[in-house]
C-alpha cells in the first residue's frame, strides 16, 4: 500500500502520522483507537501483528506533494522560447 495511506482507515495520511518499530504508518488517530481497543497487555501492529513498544512510536507531519509547474519531463521535446527569429 502506498505510504501516503492509511491501511486502518484506507484514507490518505493528512494529519498526523504515526511510525512504528516495523516501519508501517497509520493516522495517529487510527492507531490511538487500535491502542485503545486491545484487549491484551501489549499493542501489534495493525498490518504484521509485530509486539508494538511505545518508545519505537515516532509521530509525523506528512508533507504535501510538491507540484512544480516548472519542472521537467524528459520525455518532452523542448518548446520554443515565444521568441521570433529573423
Amino acid at each position: 500500500m502506498d505510504d501516503n495511506f492509511c491501511p486502518i482507515c484506507l484514507g490518505p495520511i493528512e494529519e498526523t502520522g504515526v511510525t512504528i518499530g516495523c516501519n508501517h504508518d497509520f493516522c495517529a488517530r487510527c492507531m490511538m483507537r487500535w491502542i485503545l481497543q486491545t484487549k491484551d497487555s501489549f499493542v501489534t501492529c495493525p498490518m504484521c501483528r509485530q509486539q508494538v513498544d511505545a518508545d519505537e512510536i515516532v509521530f509525523f507531519i506528512p508533507c504535501p506533494p510538491i507540484n512544480n509547474p516548472h519542472e521537467i519531463n524528459p520525455h518532452e521535446k523542448p518548446s520554443d522560447s515565444g521568441e521570433k527569429k529573423e
